[in-house]
């Protein structure tokens, strides 16, 4: 099949193919006399199994450092990949307090402000909250 078909069947775009196949990660049965890449049902597996270890946060290094795991028959690949995926859990955690954090920022605004944020509008300057912006000083209108 064609790198189109192979897209096609996966609901993978054929760029996002064509990277992961120069990274090493799909393998090819060559080129066509016209150029075109070919590709086996085994690239089938090979979409699925990078579709599934991204779903679980690991980059394209990550695989492509685990796929060259594979290629040396005389290591195991489940140590290999208990780490990235313990690289993967804490690139996660990191992010959900990160989001936490920028939450309980929302939270706080919101509280601070909660007078501003549900009254109607006031032309009144004077009136406006600090972080309104002035029209006629800020360039965004008049």
């Amino acid at each position: 099949m064609t790198i189109g078909d192979l897209a096609r069947r996966t609901g993978v775009p054929a760029k996002v193919l064509r990277r992961h196949h120069d990274l090493g990660l799909i393998y090819s049965l060559g080129r066509s006399r016209a150029g075109y890449r070919l590709f086996d049902e085994h690239a089938l597996w090979c979409v699925e199994v990078i579709a599934t270890l991204r779903g679980l946060g690991l980059t394209e290094a990550e695989i492509r450092q685990l796929a060259a795991t594979c290629d040396d028959s005389a290591r195991p690949v489940g140590p290999q990949l208990a780490e990235l995926l313990a690289r993967s859990r804490t690139r996660i955690e990191d992010r959900i307090r990160d989001l936490d954090e920028q939450r309980r920022r929302i939270d706080e605004f919101e509280h601070h402000h909660h007078d501003a944020l549900t009254r109607a509008t006031s032309h009144d300057r004077a009136a406006a909250p600090p972080w309104v912006p002035d029209p006629r000083t800020c360039g965004c209108g008049a």
